[in-house]
């Protein structure tokens, strides 16, 4: 790729800013720079294990070469990070002919050079940018700063670096949440001032997120024209310049807010821009359609489009300490149009609506947990839809999977029992209803997002196949050759490609949260094709704690919901499950409290007992646990190990009770009978369909063509387990209505104990 140059013209003071791939493993530039000097690059663990090597072969002529890395984060741009900075210089005796180099993102940048600015009155200093937000804007510019707990970048200077080296390469290893925060900016500048820029951006934002080469570095390459045009004219933000702020006196009342760092910079610009652009329509100086055009665009970039829910006094409170307002009155950047923006101070009417009409994001004031999951902060949907006046996000969520094919099919799922042994066994959906009713009360008793533990809840056994595990095991083994199968990452195909209920894409379109939450596990190899829901497995990070709730409620549903079930049946006998530490002691004390009781009402209120001890115990040791952990936001839960979980006795008990219905239950020869012609029938289609692909029907003919032994994977794990007893007395030649599922796989006795 050819190295593109944009020259920031600032007199003798004129910098170059580079822009291509590889320029991390020998720039001549920074060679020239750094060479006979002592040099120091300014990075973080995380940035420096990437990219600290090459960038070495650079620096391969300086007198010495210094590594500092301070703490990763916002929240870290800070004055203990500064005087770990300046300390070092000190310690080494670093002189006034001193480069400093900045490699990483945004609050590198802003520390490094601010460092520069003040060592020794001044000294020289190169930007690396490793962050698309970095390499479109805060790299560009000479602003240096730390943040103060009462002002986000209050502490500061201008001191313009010597050299802006981007490196596009650097962008593969950045996180989605951290390349849309790069893109908000990039947004930033085709709104104020190219709206051919600005189209161009929403023609390319798909190849943009997919980090295609030529369409990232033609697009860092206009915003970095635009912001240089803008310094070059106004280095102080006495006038033109202020106009780069469009979204910032919003977006950083978010950030201060709502604690540096629980917003990524870029995400609370993308949501001011927004709020800026609502303010806009509201003075009647921009049109709605512009408004909806530019809401569209920044929710394809995959950015929060809801503001906190905090009262009018508490931004104007957070907005009188911004830099560019005017004696605690804010100034606001203004759109009069797409691609021409203007700077004004605006009454409190117009101001308040705006307020009002965003809220819902982040802190509350007292209305929730900071470590509860908020639907209207949520990361998004993976095509942006218009939000609902009547509900949540998440509320929309559970509505979607409730009314998806794939839920009605769960009622003729196996949970233990296949559907034709009896109609008071549990099936998939009520299992999953079950589910859903435990996490709910969990989820309450935690003030936790009650709408989306429920959609998580209900979706989790969407891709499970006929005929339960056997029928997952049999198709695993049948796909061994590309790739196996999985019912757990079969749910997240359902939600995302399978289900065909909407015109402008595949899926359910559900939002990040819940279908992060679907995915309870996952293999480092699968992660790796999954995108942002893979990023937590790689990174092992925790998921939400909604999430972790759903997980663990659904191990109280199968251990007791299984224990009625098989003593339903006649498998199992309370005299065994007495010898059980969770059954026995509840049920010795129904039988104390109730000498008489006896039969399936002895059942009823023994396992009603232990579900609320399970339950209670779930609520105690995951509120003790997020205590300890101080865990404050949901950026908090996933950095912590897992919090909702049992106590250690409970935890054991809970284990020896799985253990019995291992070895009673699920291995009791009557079920693996019943389970191995399943096996049989799923290996049967499977190998007929491979063979023969006519005999699917046309819709997902078509689709063999285009993903192969997938596409017929797909369609018998969407099977019910009569419609796939059906379907292979069919392709055997035999009647499948003089048939009854029965006399296929035999029926287990619904003698009760």
């Amino acid at each position: 790729m050819n190295v593109l140059e944009v020259q920031v013209q600032l007199g003798e003071r004129a910098y170059p800013i580079r822009i291509g791939a590889a320029l991390l493993d020998g720039d001549e530039s920074l060679a020239a720079l750094a060479s006979g000097r002592q040099v120091a690059v300014v990075s973080n663990d995380t940035v420096a294990a990437l990219y600290l090597a090459r960038l070495r072969r650079s620096l391969r002529d300086a007198s010495v070469v210094e590594t500092i890395l301070v703490p990763d984060g916002e929240a870290h741009k800070n004055q203990a990070s500064l005087d770990i900075v300046l300390d070092r210089l000190l310690e080494r005796r670093f002189d006034r002919r001193c480069l400093l180099v900045a490699l990483g993102g945004g609050v590198i940048g802003d520390l490094t050079g601010f460092a520069a600015a003040i060592y020794q009155r001044g000294v020289d200093f190169v930007q690396v940018p490793t962050t698309l937000l970095a390499q479109v804007d805060s790299s560009v510019g000479g602003k240096t700063a730390i943040n103060h707990p009462r002002g986000k970048n209050m502490i500061g200077a201008f001191h313009q670096p010597k050299l802006v080296l981007t490196d596009v390469e650097t962008l593969r290893s950045l996180p989605p949440r951290e390349l849309s925060a790069g893109l908000a900016e990039m947004i930033k500048h085709g709104a104020i001032a190219d709206l051919d820029y600005f189209a161009s951006l929403e023609r390319d934002m798909k190849a943009l997120l997919r980090c295609e080469a030529a369409p990232m570095r033609d697009a860092i390459r206009r915003s970095c024209e635009i912001k240089a045009e803008v310094v070059a004219h106004d280095e102080r933000e006495s006038g033109r310049r202020a106009l780069l702020n469009f979204g910032h006196t919003f977006g950083h009342a978010i950030e201060t807010g709502s604690g540096y760092g629980r917003w990524l910079h870029g995400e609370a610009v993308g949501t001011g821009m927004l709020m800026a652009a609502d303010l806009s329509r509201r003075l009647s100086m921009l049109d709605a359609a512009s408004c909806a055009r530019l809401s569209e665009v920044v929710g394809a970039a995959r950015l929060p489009l809801r503001a906190p829910r905090w009262p009018a006094g508490r931004w104007l409170d957070l907005m009188s300490v911004d830099k560019k307002a005017e004696q605690g009155t804010p100034n606001f950047v203004l759109l009069e149009a797409l691609g021409r923006a203007t700077v004004r101070r605006v009454p409190p009417g117009p101001l308040a609506e705006t307020f009002a009409a965003f809220a819902g994001d982040g802190d509350s004031d007292g209305d929730g947990d900071g470590d509860a999951a908020d639907p209207a902060s949520s990361r998004g949907r993976r095509f942006p839809t218009p939000k609902s006046a009547t509900r949540s996000e998440f509320q929309r969520d559970r509505d979607r999977i409730v009314h998806c094919t794939a839920f009605r099919r769960l009622e003729y799922k196996t949970q233990v029992f296949v559907n034709h042994e009896g109609d008071l066994f549990r099936t998939r959906l009520t299992h999953s209803i079950e589910v859903a009713q435990i996490a709910r009360s969990v989820a309450r008793c935690l003030r936790l997002d009650e709408d989306l533990v429920e959609a998580i809840a209900l979706a989790h056994d969407l891709g499970h196949t006929p005929f339960g595990h056997a029928g997952q095991d049999e198709l695993d083994a049948c796909m061994k050759p590309w790739g196996g199968f999985e019912h757990n990452l079969q749910s997240l195909r359902v939600v995302d490609e399978l289900e065909q209920r909407y015109a402008g894409h595949d899926g359910l379109n559900l939002c990040f949260e819940t279908r992060e939450g679907i995915l309870k596990h996952c293999s480092v190899e699968r992660a790796r094709g999954l995108g942002e829901i893979g990023e937590r497995f790689l990174a092992r990070r925790q998921p939400s704690l909604e999430a972790q709730v759903a997980n663990r409620a659904d191990e109280i549903a199968y251990n007791n919901h299984d224990v009625d079930d098989g003593l339903r049946s006649g498998l199992l006998r309370i005299e065994a499950l007495v010898d059980v530490r969770l059954f026995g002691r509840h049920c010795r004390e129904v039988r104390k409290a109730y000498p008489a009781l006896a039969g399936r009402r002895l059942v009823h209120e023994t396992i009603r007992r232990m579900i609320d001890e399970l339950v209670t115990d779930l609520v105690a040791e995951t509120a003790r646990r997020i205590r300890e952990a101080a865990v404050h936001s949901v950026d908090d839960v996933r950095a912590a190990p897992a919090l909702a979980g049992f106590s250690e006795r409970v935890h054991a008990e809970s284990a020896e009770l799985k253990r019995f219905l291992h070895g009673h239950l699920y291995e009791h020869e009557r079920v693996l009978a019943v389970m191995r012609r399943a096996r049989g029938i799923v290996a049967e289609l499977f190998a007929r369909y491979r063979a023969d692909p006519s005999l699917l029907p046309e819709e997902h003919r078509e689709r063999v063509d285009r993903l192969g032994e997938r596409a017929i994977a797909d369609y018998i794990a969407g099977m019910t387990d009569r419609f796939a007893v059906r379907e292979h007395l069919r392709l055997a030649g035999a009647d499948p209505d003089g048939l009854g599922g029965g006399d296929v796989l035999g029926a287990a006795s619904e003698a009760s104990p």
